[in-house]
């Protein structure tokens, strides 16, 4: 290049200029009563506690390598709807944590979320845990999403998990209804005995 360098242009001359401040407030009209102060209230206190007056709570959980967490977001969004104050432990959660938490709240429901393609695995690992604790062995747990990552059949799948104990297994385009169904089931009948399996 030759000949002297280009100066770069004045910043200044690029900054807008100075806008003036916003007007005042206007105090307020005495004449307009102010808008009563609502309590937010959350989800599940729209609906009817359970016997007994306790809400119903779930936990919400992944498997341990699943990162994912829009399903667990969906599951929380539903199970609010239908009433559960509910306990989201994220993604890649162990299985001891997912135990621990379940011995601490006591939920009425473990719900697993699973979009990796590892549920049949890492969800029999857990549901395989939880029914060899005898604090939680009865404690019902259902598994949805995308469940392998071959061509198993889904029907065989399943009835693995189901048979492993899980009280509701879900996955394909029917997946959210069926399980808006079994939320609808009273209580008796969300036992692992009764599983709700399609």
């Amino acid at each position: 290049m030759s000949g002297a360098p280009t100066p770069f242009p004045d910043a200044s001359s690029s900054i807008p200029p100075v806008l003036p401040p916003n007007p005042p407030a206007a105090p307020p009209d005495p004449a307009v009563p102010p808008l009563p102060a609502r309590p937010i209230r959350p989800v599940h206190a729209l609906w009817p506690p359970r016997p007994g007056g306790r809400v119903r709570t779930a936990v919400v959980t992944s498997t341990p390598s699943d990162s994912h967490t829009w399903g667990l977001v969906v599951l929380q969004c539903v199970l609010e709807e239908a009433g559960y104050a509910v306990r989201n432990l994220g993604a890649c959660t162990p299985v001891a944590r997912v135990l621990d938490e379940c011995r601490a709240v006591r939920p009425d429901l473990l719900a697993v979320s699973t979009v990796n393609g590892h549920g049949r695995v890492e969800g029999a690992e857990l549901i395989t845990a939880l029914r060899g604790d005898p604090d939680l062995a009865g404690l019902p747990a259902v598994i949805g999403g995308m469940l392998t990552t071959g061509r198993s059949d889904p029907g065989e799948v399943r009835a693995e998990l189901t048979a492993l104990g899980y009280t509701g297994v879900y996955d394909g385009g029917s997946a959210l209804p069926e399980f808006r169904s079994f939320l609808a089931l009273p209580e008796p009948a969300r036992t692992p005995a009764d599983a709700h399996v399609r």
